[in-house]
């Protein structure tokens, strides 16, 4: 709904480009490499191709045809976020079995081998857009989570700004498809499009300045302005607002003068406009109406919506709604408030910090307290703040589980001076206090040590791992499923420092485990088979590791068939 949503969004007072929607069709209709739309910011790209899906899905009803607008949601700028929804939408569509994986890695590694599942049962249309927004570390950027080919049933329509996305697509050879900006005949067009929604006109004279001037050639920049128009009310000094508008010589410069409007009309002696653009500007995924109100309030006593809502209503068109959340709907309105209400380091930081102390306020680890409050306190450098949020158990567990890449690249932004194995040594006395049963401590100790290896501290993650192998074995026994695969994490943290001699005897000490809990058959004891032949085929002893693998092939055959996906990769 969220997608669907902004899509609508861009759809509002379009003008419809027919050689550009052409272009597209043509694209999809063929058998050639995908297409990437590239061209200016605010030049309409977004638009285009969500004009271009709905005319596509009205015409093409048998088609599954996806839209993912990158940073229109809160997830949606994450990998994770959109593997998770794309996954979901093809296992409802075509009613696959499998189930979504959980653990990022395997997310990645999912999607070639789902699409893979759906041959021969219609066409596939994905359309991607602003892949530039993509969050993450370095591969994620360059689109290592893409397959590098598709399925010739599966089509692929995208848009992206120059960046490593861009880069990535062209290494790949994607059709590449500019948007010019428009001419002056489609500007005409626009002005009077939009003019017509709202029942509007304008002064000849006055529409040719617009159409003619120099940044009204970007349709943001255009539709802004027009925006600015259709609420000023005095018709006498409407040729002078007109040219106030227009003597700005870019989009960012447009909205300085922009904010400046919104501050003779809603500050009211509040300096409400610096203070509620500034909260929005440093929010990380943006911030829901209640939260304004709470932040511009007073403690206990948020804002009244009569206060707020004639600026809210104002700025509603330049702003991204993501599920509930509001953010800035373009990079030059949040270069403008930068500019306009940020200009000194001091002051960015400052407006971090301010986030930071409310969601550190807020009780429960909710995902929003979790997103929010470790970043606003790393974008504020509060160092010694930062490091103990992230000895909070109910922070750590949460990250640990489901973000920790995060997790690490908080604690690679403090070291020096606070030191990851001498922390996560207090975390763990925390532990031991706060979980008496032996089998929770092993769970969460296995956590941490699986962390310490995502960290390459692999010395201090195989000592967390022997005590959680310890810990499990206390709380199931020593012939339980469970201590097999701690058993099976210790070793992965031995052979990844190298250690194979001592990686071995775990990887067989668990096979043994599995076979004599669960029986020969089980896929868990074909992944255990898997382990033991990849540490195998690690050391160079193919013979003894190619029956290993023939084995758990045949077991993971006949326990899941042999068209699933985790067939096909040997892994459970």
């Amino acid at each position: 709904m969220g997608h669907a949503a902004f899509a609508a969004s861009k759809r509002f007072a379009y003008v419809e480009r027919p050689a550009h929607s052409a272009a597209l069709d043509a694209a999809v209709a063929s058998d050639g490499p995908p297409v990437v739309v590239t061209g200016d910011s605010g030049g309409g790209k977004s638009a285009l191709l969500a004009s271009w899906a709905a005319r596509w899905m009205e015409a093409h009803r048998d088609d599954f045809l996806f839209q993912h607008y990158f940073g229109a949601t809160p997830e949606s700028a994450s990998v994770v976020g959109f593997l998770q929804r794309l996954l979901g939408e093809l296992k409802r569509r075509y009613d696959l079995g499998d189930e979504i994986p959980s653990q990022p890695d395997k997310l990645r590694q999912a999607l070639p081998l789902w699409l893979a599942q759906t041959v021969g049962r219609g066409r596939i249309v994905l359309v991607l857009d602003a892949l530039n927004q993509i969050e993450g570390d370095e591969p994620d950027r360059h689109l290592g989570f893409l397959p590098r080919r598709f399925p010739p049933h599966v089509r692929v329509v995208a848009a992206a700004l120059p960046g490593p996305a861009l880069d990535a697509l062209r290494q790949r050879s994607w059709a590449e498809h500019p948007l010019p900006l428009p001419n002056a005949a489609e500007r005409d067009r626009m002005i009077g499009r939009f003019l017509d929604t709202y029942r509007k006109t304008l002064r000849e004279d006055l529409r040719r300045k617009l159409v003619t001037a120099a940044g009204a050639a970007n349709p943001l920049f255009l539709r802004t302005v027009l925006e600015e128009l259709r609420q000023f009310g005095s018709f006498e000094q409407l040729p002078a607002r007109v040219a106030h508008y227009l003597e700005a010589d870019s989009p960012v410069e447009l909205f300085r003068r922009v904010l400046r409007r919104w501050q003779a009309d809603f500050d009211a002696g509040q300096d409400l406009v610096r203070r509620a653009l500034r909260l929005l500007w440093a929010a990380r995924q943006g911030l829901a109406e209640t939260e304004c109100l709470e932040l511009l309030g007073e403690p206990g006593q948020p804002l009244a919506r009569l206060e707020w809502q004639p600026l809210f209503l104002a700025t509603m068109a330049h702003l991204a709604q993501r599920a509930g959340l509001y953010a800035f709907g373009h990079e030059f309105l949040r270069r403008a408030v930068e500019l306009e209400f940020l200009a000194a380091a001091e002051e960015q930081s400052a407006a971090h910090r301010v986030l930071a102390d409310h969601f550190e306020a807020q009780p429960g680890m909710t995902p929003r307290k979790v997103a929010e409050w470790p970043w606003q306190l790393a974008e504020s450098a509060e160092w010694n703040r930062l490091h103990e949020s992230l000895q909070d158990l109910g922070l750590f567990t949460v990250l640990v589980d489901q973000a920790p890449y995060e997790l690490l690249r908080y604690w690679l932004r403090i070291e020096p001076p606070y030191h990851l194995e001498g922390t996560y040594s207090q975390i763990v006395d925390r532990w031991r206090e706060a979980y008496a049963d032996a089998a929770d401590r092993g769970r969460l100790l296995t956590r941490l040590g699986t962390f310490y290896r995502t960290a390459g501290r692999y010395a201090a993650s195989e000592r967390i791992l022997r005590r959680a192998s310890l810990e499990v074995e206390e709380a199931f026994g020593q012939d339980h499923a469970e201590t097999a695969s701690a058993t099976v994490n210790l070793a992965i943290a031995l052979q990844a420092r190298g250690d194979y001699t001592g990686a071995e005897p775990l990887y067989r000490r668990a096979l043994e485990i599995y076979e004599k809990a669960l029986g020969p058959e089980h896929r868990h004891t074909a992944s255990g088979l898997h382990n033991l032949a990849m540490l195998l085929q690690a050391k160079g002893d193919y013979a003894g590791a190619e029956p290993l693998y023939r084995r758990a092939l045949e077991i993971l055959e006949k326990a899941l068939g042999p068209e699933h996906r985790d067939t096909a990769s040997g892994l459970h």
